[in-house]
């Protein structure tokens, strides 16, 4: 090895100008890191009636985050009522440690005044982001949420695509930005204008009545009137314009303009670090009680009809599968409940010639998907329709594949309902040549659920008379909706007694010293509002 190499003067003026090409580079990526402004903080609150906020939310706090340098904490829940349990507004300080609030609720029946105060307080300092729903939430009889905004909207249109086109071109927020039209989506109206600035017009266009429409809206403003700055945007209904980067862009430059930061230091720097997530668990939806089924007095079958037995994969009290051939438009089949699949069978006493069937389903505003199958000896099975991919809602009709079937046995099995409904219909006839009217043929069990059926409808107690109590176990939802306007001093707890049902009329209520609670009652006193009813 020559050693004189590593010891002549070129070589080490090379060590030297590499070391500090080394060093610059170093220090200059130094200098960057140094120089990175620290994130801003924003408070994204999603949730409520009418939205997908479980895949609205990721795609706001994933799509801002990664356009600009703002750390998103998002609260949300997934109640779906419209008075969501918004706890978040429970305290003054709610917003504390953030630099903007992002309001994508949907709380149209928060109707607290003080609630509304301790938003609007906040927003006083601290600068707001308003995207869709937020403008229908907060309706609580005054405007003030209203003008806080700069714009009140009081419905939409339907969902059709919207032409944006940015009129203040000059304004920063959309001065880099394009005109673009949205997929399907809701147009606010503007009810009102108070102090908001338009940025934007939506244009939609749309038939209705066999007549052409057009509406145009504000959507997209911002308000310096009223405290801190504020965005709105009224678009955003369906989570794939809220994914549109369009729509993200628009959404951010919003957000960084109320904060006075929209510039190099923000815009384009994603941030990579980790957010908070707060899940609020929606209140359990109350169940409906089913309304009572209809009377039901067969009568003797019509000269004509064809007969058939009928029965089902399951069966709701009081709606059996033969009222769904029993021409009567205020009976029906409904199944036990809303799991899928469900099917209805019929049994005709001797093979029939089939050419189609229609079927009312038991909600209009519903796609009901299903299939359609004969058989000669209720066993092999043929299909002769298969709408399982069916978006028609309503009433449906259906020729079984082009052609006349042969068979004793039709079934006719539903896969699904589009909206989230039970399977359930009013009337389904079977159509062929020899068909003119379909009629139920009751088994014995199914006569004699009629008769006690009929028994207790003619009893005449039924409509007046004492009615025994019962005990009845609330729901702790039920129990929660009597005590609600129930207040006690502090260090008392309240609770339900007694429901009504096990109530009888009270003649005097007594207390002992050691706290035992004596109710005297006449079982014959009129508790009700009903005439000739008591306990």
């Amino acid at each position: 090895m020559n050693l004189n190499l590593f010891l002549s003067p070129k070589f080490r003026l090379l060590i030297l100008c590499l070391a500090a090409t080394i060093g610059s580079a170093v220090l200059i990526n130094g200098q960057q890191k140094a120089q990175q402004k620290p994130p801003l903080k924003a408070l994204l609150i999603a949730g409520g009636c009418c939205h997908d906020y479980t895949g609205q939310h990721k795609a706001l706090f994933k799509g801002i985050q990664a356009r600009a340098n703002v750390q998103v904490d998002v609260w949300w829940t997934d109640d779906k009522s419209v008075n969501p349990p918004l706890t978040i507004f429970e305290k003054d300080d709610w917003a504390e440690g953030y630099d903007v609030v992002i309001h994508d609720e949907c709380a149209a029946g928060e109707k607290n005044l003080e609630v509304m105060k301790r938003i609007l307080d906040v927003h006083k300092t601290v600068p707001a982001v308003h995207l869709h729903c937020a403008m229908h939430s907060f309706r609580n009889g005054t405007d003030q949420w209203f003008k806080h905004l700069g714009l009140q909207s009081t419905r939409h249109g339907p969902q059709e695509p919207i032409e944006v086109k940015y009129v203040d071109k000059k304004h920063p927020i959309v001065e880099p930005l394009e005109d673009w039209t949205t997929g399907k989506e809701e147009l606010y109206n503007n009810a009102q204008v108070f102090d908001a600035h338009p940025l934007a017009m939506g244009t939609q266009k749309y038939s209705r009545n066999g007549e052409e429409k057009t509406d145009v809206a504000v959507v997209a403003w911002v308000n310096e009137k009223q405290g801190a700055r504020s965005f709105s945007t009224s678009l955003g209904h369906n989570t794939f314009t809220v994914e549109d980067e369009r729509y993200l862009d628009l959404v951010v430059r919003g957000m960084l303009w109320t904060m006075d930061k929209l510039n190099d230091d923000y815009v384009g720097v994603a941030y990579e670090g980790e957010n908070e997530i707060t899940f609020v668990k929606g209140k359990p939806k109350p169940q409906k009680k089913p309304a009572p089924a209809a009377a039901v007095n067969l009568g003797k079958a019509p000269k004509d009809a064809t007969l058939v037995s009928v029965t089902a994969s399951s069966v709701q009290g009081g709606r059996d599968p033969w009222m769904a051939v029993d021409g009567r438009q205020d009976t029906r089949w409904c199944a036990s409940g809303g799991s899928k699949p469900q099917w209805i069978q019929f049994e005709f006493e001797m093979p029939q010639m089939l050419t189609g069937a229609s079927i009312k389903w038991e909600r209009e505003g519903d796609a009901y998907q299903y299939k359609i199958e004969t058989s000669a000896d209720g066993k092999s099975w043929a299909v002769v329709a298969d709408e399982t991919g069916n978006e028609k809602k309503g009433e449906t009709g259906i020729a079984f594949a082009g052609k006349a079937e042969v068979a004793r046995f039709v079934k006719i099995t539903t896969t699904n309902v589009v909206g989230g409904g039970w399977v359930s219909a009013w009337e389904i006839q079977l159509k062929g040549p020899e068909i003119k009217k379909l009629w139920p043929k009751l088994d014995e069990k199914q006569a004699a659920a009629l008769k006690k059926e009929a028994e207790k409808a003619n009893d005449p107690l039924a409509k007046e008379g004492n009615i025994p109590p019962k005990i009845v176990k609330l729901t702790p939802e039920e129990e929660a909706e009597i005590l609600k306007d129930v207040k006690v001093p502090e260090g008392f707890d309240v609770s339900v007694f007694s429901s009504w049902q096990a109530a009888n009329y009270p003649v005097y209520v007594a207390a002992a010293p050691n706290g035992d609670l004596y109710v005297s009652s006449d079982g014959n006193g009129s508790l009700g509002r009903e005439p000739h009813r008591g306990r």
